[in-house]
């Protein structure tokens, strides 16, 4: 009898103990994985645990079942450092709670999209290429890009077109056979291959690209004198936020006689622009405000409201669909030419004053595709 309680007990304690390796072999372990700066969800990490993989859900957030309590966690995202970690684990419902993952920033070389179909870095181009970073712009208070145009070097502005090294003559209204894009669509106008300056909207710019060399093989024969590349800004996961205010005021002229009012002209204006990237959306919105009451002109005055709208959702991460907007009013008063070079300076003739009142709305849908072996494909529209 005794014999027979012996085996019992001793059945009874390996059957507990069998139980509770089984129980501790499905351990349950889950955890989740943010970005240090922003706190957004770092979507589909690659999580490497013992010898098996997972990732991360939309949210961030893993969950998997290990068989061991001694536990080797890799954690692995394009464009942050690899964490790695070791734990002993404790409990069947372990909890690694957030983990920061940290941000592998390095300087990279530059690249130009303008020279080819593809990207490529800036030394490996045959042609020569000059680029504008937006300090530079912001440097020089630029309110208008064909300000800008005049301090690009090989490149010329004259009466309102661009020509490049030369490479073209003049002929008003007729077109200089330089291209302009505006992220990567052409931006003249279609009756006479004439940029409208003010509809570029300067405070949003991130690069220049200018090609000085014929493009026609790529972009037809609106390139043969080159090619000007506006790229602007786009929206990250850190929200980005810039506001400019300016102002001017003119001095009376040297010669009294050329002066022709008790004040003194003046402009002003501010700017302001806003991206970030929400969720699946990437949101990039400017405004533009100038505005000269009092010019130095004579019975001139110019007025400029411009709103610009980006917006690209990520159906997918092989679709993505979008939608640029701009649209640029303002009402101007000006004249073609003086009355003479003495006190007619800076006061036009009665029959060469010109009323403008404009209003332009432009809209680019576009739509993305990404294949499996790395093509893409591209409908863009304005």
């Amino acid at each position: 009898m005794k014999l027979l309680k012996s085996k019992l007990i001793f059945f009874y304690i390996f059957q507990l103990i069998f139980f509770i390796q089984i129980s501790y072999s499905q351990i349950s372990v889950k955890g989740k994985i943010l970005d240090p700066n922003s706190r957004e969800p770092l979507s589909f990490a690659s999580i490497r645990y013992n010898d098996k993989l997972t990732t991360s859900n939309n949210n961030g957030t893993f969950h998997f079942i290990a068989n061991d309590t001694k536990l080797h966690l890799e954690i692995s995202y394009i464009g942050y450092l690899t964490f790695t970690s070791d734990y002993t684990i404790t409990n069947k419902d372990f909890d690694l709670g957030t983990i920061y993952l940290k941000e592998d920033i390095k300087t990279l070389s530059e690249v130009t999209v303008t020279s080819g179909k593809y990207k490529k870095a800036i030394e490996d181009v045959t042609v020569s290429i000059e680029t504008v970073k937006p300090s530079f712009i912001e440097n020089n208070n630029t309110l208008s890009f064909d300000n800008l145009l005049e301090k690009i070097p090989g490149v010329n502005y004259v009466d309102g077109q661009a020509n490049i090294r030369g490479g073209s003559g003049f002929s008003y209204g007729a077109g200089s056979r330089v291209l302009v894009l505006y992220d990567n669509i052409p931006a003249l106008q279609f009756d006479s291959a004439y940029p409208n300056w003010g509809n570029i909207p300067v405070e949003t710019i991130a690069k220049v690209e200018v090609m000085k060399g014929a493009g026609s093989s790529l972009y037809g024969s609106a390139a043969m004198n080159g090619v000007i590349n506006i790229l602007s800004i786009y929206a990250k996961k850190k929200p980005y936020l810039k506001i400019r205010a300016f102002g001017s005021i003119y001095d009376n002229p040297a010669d009294p006689v050329k002066k022709w009012g008790n004040s003194r002209p003046y402009k002003y204006g501010f700017s302001a622009v806003y991206a970030k990237k929400i969720k699946k959306l990437d949101l990039v919105s400017s405004i533009y405000l100038n505005n000269e009451p009092v010019s130095y002109k004579k019975d001139c005055f110019s007025k400029t409201a411009r709103a610009t709208l980006k917006l690209d959702y990520h159906l997918s991460d092989a679709l993505n669909i979008g939608l640029h907007t701009n649209m640029n009013t303002g009402k101007k008063i000006t004249f073609f030419y003086w009355k003479n070079s003495t006190d007619g300076a800076y006061i036009g003739d009665s029959l060469a004053y010109s009323f403008q009142d404009k209003k332009v709305y432009i809209f680019d849908p576009h739509i993305y595709y990404y294949t499996k072996n790395g093509g893409k494909h591209i409908f863009q529209s304005r």
